[in-house]
């Protein structure tokens, strides 16, 4: 099996709504992959971690935060993740995810340890665990997304989405709501 080479990873923000829990602050995790051969098929291998979460009111809280094995770091198991590859979504185990500072460009270096699943999903019995490492790929600060349920019980009104943010968020650190296709984001703000 050839070696997953990341390309280019974006550290996304979503303002997340469940029923009864009220909106809280989530990160995730997209990597791209080189397309490759991968078990005799051509593939662009595609990796998403939800849920990731930290104390704070904003993207600055993640900052030299770490997940996983170790004293005083947050358990990675609570992470979902997936590899989409072989037509499938892949389930992957996070064994340590480590995030540095955020350079002057707004990018943050990730390093992580973990354990892709191909078997279950995409029925490749000698893969069926497959350890792929990462190291300092600096990921692109994407908007802080407002959830689709929240828009929607707001009803799209933006004086009502500012007020409902500020109660999550650290709105110092985010620039001006901005209506977008598909709904509402806050961009960072360095």
């Amino acid at each position: 099996m050839e070696a997953f080479t990341p390309l280019t990873g974006r550290l996304g923000q979503l303002l997340a709504e469940t029923p009864g829990a009220g909106p809280r602050l989530e990160f995730f995790i997209e990597i791209e992959f080189e397309d490759g051969e991968f078990d005799g098929e051509d593939g662009s291998p595609f990796l998403r971690i939800n849920h990731l979460r930290a104390p704070g009111r904003s993207w600055r809280s993640l900052q030299n935060q770490s997940w996983g094995a170790g004293d005083g770091q947050a358990d990675a198991g609570d992470l979902d993740a997936v590899i989409l590859l072989f037509r499938a979504s892949n389930p992957v185990a996070i064994r340590s995810l480590s995030l540095g500072a955020f350079d002057a460009d707004g990018r943050i270096p990730v390093s992580m340890q973990m354990v892709a699943d191909f078997e279950s999903e995409a029925d490749r019995e000698g893969l069926d665990e497959h350890g792929i490492d990462l190291e300092g790929l600096a990921l692109e600060l994407g908007p802080l997304r407002i959830s689709t349920r929240l828009e929607k019980q707001l009803r799209g009104d933006e004086d009502a989405t500012r007020a409902a943010v500020a109660e999550v968020i650290e709105l110092a650190d985010y620039g001006p709501l901005e209506k977008v296709q598909g709904g509402f984001v806050f961009p960072p703000q360095a």
